[in-house]
């Protein structure tokens, strides 16, 4: 993941952790193409429990001719669709 998605994700959503980024491309609940980008991006699910809410983190990968990197990630409250490639 380069230092410009690090600082991208912590400005988004500063709750998302280095952690939760490894775990959830480790031990995915889903992974799912991505409906605007199937060929280059896959989205990559694991649910978080919280205290006050159940929520998911979601990873953005987008394949390039150089390989694969982390684009984004994020917390949301549900698994947007996409073709299934993978579910627990």
């Amino acid at each position: 993941m380069s230092d410009d998605s690090w600082k991208h994700i912590q400005a988004a959503d500063p709750e998302i952790t280095c952690e939760h980024i490894t775990s959830t491309l480790a031990d995915p609940l889903e992974v799912r193409k991505s409906n605007t980008q199937p060929e280059m991006v896959e989205l990559y699910y694991r649910l978080k429990i919280d205290p006050e809410k159940v929520r998911y983190v979601s990873v953005v990968v987008k394949k390039t001719n150089e390989g694969f990197f982390v684009s984004t990630a994020m917390t949301t409250t549900r698994i947007k669709d996409g073709e299934l490639i993978f579910r627990k």
